[in-house]
């Protein structure tokens, strides 16, 4: 899977230090771009990209990423990983 060098930035939650994203959608290789969830692997949370920076999602982000089939599956990797349930 391709890696892309996003910041450094960090995670709005947790305050880790997130300065690289890999794609979680099967055969795309693209680079983060504004509106795009990234999950943070230290806290497991979801962010947004804005202008480059990271952010916390709105209520109907946090919607839109639970209903996400691709982010269903990149948090239960993520919980499965860290030994936590999803």
């Amino acid at each position: 899977m391709p890696t892309h060098d996003i910041g450094p930035d960090f995670c709005p939650w947790c305050g880790s230090k997130n300065d690289r994203a890999t794609n979680a959608t099967p055969g795309e290789a693209v680079h983060p771009k504004d509106g795009d969830a990234l999950l943070c692997f230290a806290c497991g949370e979801w962010a947004i990209i804005e202008g480059g920076v990271q952010r916390r999602p709105t209520v109907a982000e946090y919607i839109e990423i639970g209903f996400d089939k691709d982010c269903q599956k990149a948090r239960e990797a993520w919980s499965i990983f860290r030994g936590r349930p999803a």
